[in-house]
Order: C-alpha cells, then structure tokens, then sequence
C-alpha cells in the first residue's frame, strides 16, 4: 500500500504546477473508463503498464 502512496505523492507533486485547464477536461465518462481500465490492468498483474502511461503523460506535460 506504501507504494501507492508514494506514487500518487509524487503524481501530486509533479502535476501541481500543471496548467488548470487540464482539470476541466476530464469529464465522469473519462474517469470511470480510466478507473476500470486501471483497476483491470491492476487485478491481470500488470500494474507496469499504469506506471508506463503515467511517465509517458508526464513527458507530454513536460513538453508543453
């Protein structure tokens, strides 16, 4: 459980100084489509590929 922790604490830290605009894109639709994506990529054992997506989307918000 730690390990979660300290990735949502170090999402929060790295997408704090993000643009607001992002949060008013994100509709209920957008969140639970990526809940239930997560949470099967999670229960199969591939917790890698969550963590893949998360670099990948903090590499695009570096770039813009």
């Amino acid at each position: 459980m730690s390990w979660a922790v300290d990735v949502t604490r170090h999402l929060d830290e790295k997408l704090r100084g993000a643009k607001t605009w992002l949060q008013q894109k994100i509709t209920l639709g957008r969140a639970k489509g990526f809940s239930l994506f997560a949470t099967r990529t999670i229960l199969s054992g591939e917790g890698d590929e969550i963590i893949e997506l998360a670099k990948t989307n903090l590499r695009q918000l570096a770039r813009e």
